[in-house]
């Protein structure tokens, strides 16, 4: 039966180095955080990550979308419009020096209600771009507001304006403790 050879393929290989990130069963390798930066999960590896990434207090971008299929184009037609222009401001990550990650979560249309009632997420439509500042959400994009670079762009600017790093607010509040 394709569906239960499909099933066990998945679940064989959501805990390998290698995970599926569609229903055509594409592996992709996960090899860690691009210039520990950027990282791509999939829908049975997100949860452990994200749950550490927000008890360790980091800050990072979460950008959730319609997986691809062979043909390279998302089943989510809104997530086509968008891809683009997330894409290019992830180069303002990239080029900062600041100890912020940009992980991307591709999910099914199947995944998306799962989605919806983890606490952390919260997913209402995708695709959605949320800022998390030392583990707590600040802000988010969804759908719509992600048509347009400068309205991504801007996103991640003010992020980065508001970003104070930790270890400053541990020092700052420890200075006026005294």
């Amino acid at each position: 039966n394709y569906y239960t050879s499909y099933r066990n393929n998945l679940l064989n290989n959501r805990n390998n180095n290698y995970y599926s990130n569609s229903r055509f069963n594409y592996l992709l390798p996960n090899d860690g955080m691009d210039n520990n930066k950027f990282k791509t999960l999939n829908y049975y590896n997100y949860q452990r990550t994200l749950r550490d990434l927000v008890q360790d207090r980091k800050t990072f971008f979460l950008f959730i979308y319609g997986s691809h299929d062979y043909t390279g184009q998302s089943w989510c037609s809104d997530c086509n419009i968008a891809m683009p222009n997330v894409n290019q401001a992830k180069n303002l990550v990239k080029n900062n020096d600041r100890d912020i990650y940009f992980i991307d979560i591709p999910i099914d249309k199947i995944n998306m209600r799962d989605l919806g009632d983890d606490p952390i997420i919260r997913l209402e439509k995708v695709p959605t771009l949320i800022y998390f500042e030392n583990g707590m959400e600040r802000n988010r994009l969804i759908e719509n507001d992600l048509f347009s670079y400068q309205s991504v762009n801007d996103f991640i600017l003010q992020a980065y304006d508001s970003y104070e790093p930790r270890i400053s607010r541990i020092l700052y509040h420890h200075r006026n403790y005294y």
